[in-house]
């Protein structure tokens, strides 16, 4: 990947590729989340509004980022269908 950013020729312009901000975005704060929730469970209980708040933010996001992925035109998971 780092390679296709160098040019091949010094005097070559080169076509970067974009940079999903939306998708690594949700997928950050995504798995924040179900990670938080997930880890704050022993601690305050299963049963703890927090814990599923943050479980239930972080699917939110995570359908989000899989949504954004399916139409943006550069995503940061390809397809190879």
């Amino acid at each position: 990947m780092s390679l296709s950013l160098i040019p091949a020729h010094l005097g070559e312009e080169t076509k970067r590729p974009k940079l999903d901000v939306l998708g690594a975005l949700f997928a950050t704060s995504g798995l924040m989340s179900l990670v938080y929730g997930l880890s704050r469970a022993p601690i305050d209980g299963w049963e703890s509004n927090n814990v599923w708040g943050f479980i239930t933010a972080g699917a939110v996001l995570m359908v989000l980022f899989v949504l954004d992925e399916r139409r943006t035109k550069e995503p940061l998971i390809p397809s190879y269908r």
